[in-house]
């Protein structure tokens, strides 16, 4: 069984691959870039966790999902988009990234 199997038929038939992309590609502009981060890892675990966060409040499922089935939902978007943002990510990261060193630093003093 794949992770897309796994998760609830009330979850599955509600994800549509091009709204998860469209979904996405709003985080990375508005929510979290790649400058804010100082690990590619960090990066997906943020985006999938906010996509996970914002599916479930755009089809009203805080009461209706499953702790297994959130975390299947997240593990099920990391296996799926997690290459493409880690190359989105090194794309579009520069070494040099002044801000991702005063994000990163703010992140630490802050906790």
């Amino acid at each position: 069984m794949n992770l897309f199997e796994s998760l609830s038929p009330h979850i599955r038939r509600r994800l549509a691959y091009d709204d998860l992309r469209k979904a996405i590609d709003e985080i990375v502009i508005y929510a979290a870039t790649p400058a804010w981060f100082s690990q590619s890892h960090e990066f997906v675990a943020e985006v999938c966790d906010i996509l996970v966060n914002s599916i479930i409040e755009d089809l009203d499922l805080d009461d209706k999902i499953s702790p297994s089935d959130k975390d299947g939902l997240y593990n099920y978007f990391v296996n799926t988009f997690g290459s493409f943002l880690v190359r989105y990510y090194n794309e579009t990261k520069s070494p040099d990234d002044k801000l991702s060193e005063e994000v990163v630093r703010i992140k630490q003093i802050m906790g």
